[in-house]
C-alpha cells in the first residue's frame, strides 16, 4: 500500500513559524546555510534560519510521511537528510508509542530549523497516555534503542515538557 500524505487527514503545514523552544546556538557567522541558502560575503552576517513544521495524525502511517518530508526538505544535502531522517522516524516513533498522541484522536507536530551549519529537528507529542502502554510483551529486545541511535547521529539533543505536551529535539551539526 502506498501512502501519500492526501492518505492521511490532512496535515496543516506552517512555514516559517519559530518552534517555540530553546537549544544552545552558536553565532551564525561564516558559514554557508543549506538548503538554498547564501553564502556570507563578509563572514559577519547572520544567514536567516528557515523553519517548517508540520501536524500529521497518531498513527504509525505517520512515520514514513514525517521520513519523506524531511528528506524533501533537505534534498540539496542527502547525506544530511539520512541523519535527520533517522532522526524524524525515531523520534515520531517515540511519539507514538509513548503518549497520547498514539491514542485515537492524537496527532504529533514536528519541525525542522535549519540554521547555518545546523539543523534542529524537534516533535511535540500530547504527553503521558493514560492508557496502557503500547509495547508487546512478546519482544521487549526489539525495542529501547531509538535515543542511542539519536545521540550518535546528534550533536546535541534532549527533551522537555511543555504546557501542550512534551518536546524532544535533536540538533544536527554540518
Amino acid at each position: 500500500m502506498r501512502l501519500t500524505l492526501a492518505g492521511l487527514a490532512a496535515p496543516l503545514i506552517h512555514r516559517k513559524e519559530r518552534l517555540g523552544f530553546s537549544v544552545p546556538r552558536r553565532p551564525l557567522v561564516g558559514r554557508a546555510r543549506r538548503g538554498g541558502g547564501q553564502e556570507q560575503a563578509d563572514g559577519d552576517t547572520p544567514t536567516p534560519a528557515q523553519s517548517w513544521s508540520v501536524d500529521v495524525p497518531g498513527l504509525a502511517e505517520a512515520v514514513p510521511v514525517v521520513r519523506r518530508w524531511v528528506r524533501l526538505l533537505l534534498a540539496n544535502d542527502p547525506e544530511l537528510a539520512g541523519t535527520v531522517e533517522l532522526i524524524a522516524g525515531e523520534y515520531t516513533t517515540n511519539a507514538l508509542w509513548h503518549s497520547a498522541s498514539g491514542d485515537v484522536g492524537g496527532r504529533i507536530r514536528v519541525g525542522l530549523l535549519c540554521e547555518a551549519g545546523r539543523t534542529t529537528f524537534t516533535v511535540l507529542d500530547a504527553g503521558a497516555s493514560a492508557g496502557p502502554g503500547r509495547w508487546g510483551p512478546d519482544h521487549p529486545e526489539d525495542h529501547g534503542r531509538g535515543l542511542a541511535i539519536v545521540a550518535a547521529c546528534a550533536a546535541e539533543h534532549g527533551h522537555r515538557d511543555t504546557p501542550d505536551g512534551r518536546l524532544a529535539w535533536a540538533v544536527v551539526d554540518h
